[in-house]
């Protein structure tokens, strides 16, 4: 079968990095268009207006609902049609291995105080922001009066970390996975449900630490609206044997991503109830008004 998956990045970014590792384990011929804007909203709008075409899916992951709650779009999952979620990728909570830290305690401790400067990529609202809301609420800190650095991409929030400006960095797991190879990083904590492996298998997750925060950047599939049911069946036959491969297994492995695979009906459930926990965050970190986010 051969089709065409919209990217909302550009090429190396995370959803196109979705896309081509998709397209490397289905059968057929695939075409990635990367269509960037607005964390993928742009692409989301142009999947939107193409009413029951079959033969075309768009990477999808969390700003396509919280651009809808912070206003920065008009459609959201609900417009579309939901088909996989694929994977999670979890976050790192890294510092400068200058730093005074030894204990992975005493940094949270220091967030709880509010006397960290936080540097994360890549915008106000996305999920290491929310992360760091996630933990600064469990800790008993106000969210919006933490001190925070916003970069555009997760290599220059390391290295404002490494710089000396910012005190700790939240970004993907594999981004930080270079410097910690170095030896200029060290990883304190990862948001994922149990120990990453690799570069990450001695370092704790939060919850061991006591900070009970489990949150990733998922991503999954969807395709226009007005898909037809035995078409978006195809899609659910054809996704879930190519997840079963040993090919997929490996990319899943190699990038430290964690497999959240879910078929149509679940994906879509998925959603409803992410709208509900991403709209109490984002108006945490005063993104949005109370009530803004049904």
């Amino acid at each position: 079968m051969d089709f065409e998956i919209i990217a909302g990045t550009p090429r190396g970014g995370g959803q196109d990095r979705t896309a081509r590792a998709l397209a490397s384990v289905v059968e057929g011929r695939v075409t990635i268009s990367n269509v960037s804007g607005r964390g993928g909203g742009n692409g989301w709008d142009l999947l939107a207006r193409r009413v029951g075409v079959e033969n075309l899916l768009a990477v999808s992951s969390p700003t396509l609902i919280s651009n809808a709650l912070v206003g920065e779009a008009v459609i959201d999952h609900r417009d579309l049609t939901p088909l996989a979620m694929l994977y999670t990728e979890y976050s790192a909570i890294v510092v400068s291995s200058g730093s005074p830290w030894g204990d992975p305690k005493e940094p949270l401790r220091a967030l709880a105080g509010g006397t960290l400067t936080v540097s994360f990529a890549t915008a106000l609202g996305n999920m290491n922001h929310l992360v760091l809301a996630e933990i600064a609420i469990h800790l008993g800190t106000p969210v919006r009066s933490l001190p925070i650095r916003v970069f555009e991409s997760a290599p220059q929030a390391l290295d404002d970390v490494g710089a000396g400006s910012g005190d700790i960095a939240i970004v993907s797991a594999v981004s930080a996975v270079p410097g910690l190879s170095s030896g200029a990083l060290t990883a304190i904590a990862v948001t994922a449900p149990v120990r990453l492996g690799g570069a990450f298998s001695s370092t704790p997750t939060c919850s061991e630490l006591l900070v009970p925060c489990v949150r990733g950047t998922w991503r999954g599939v969807v395709g226009p609206p007005g898909l037809d049911p035995d078409r978006v069946t195809v899609w659910e036959e054809t996704l879930s044997a190519a997840i079963s491969t040993s090919r997929w297994q490996g990319i899943l492995e190699e990038n430290l991503w964690v497999d959240s695979y879910l078929g149509p009906g679940p994906t879509g459930r998925f959603l409803e109830g992410e709208r509900g926990e991403l709209g109490a965050l984002l108006e945490q970190v005063g993104l949005i008004g109370p009530g803004n986010d049904g």
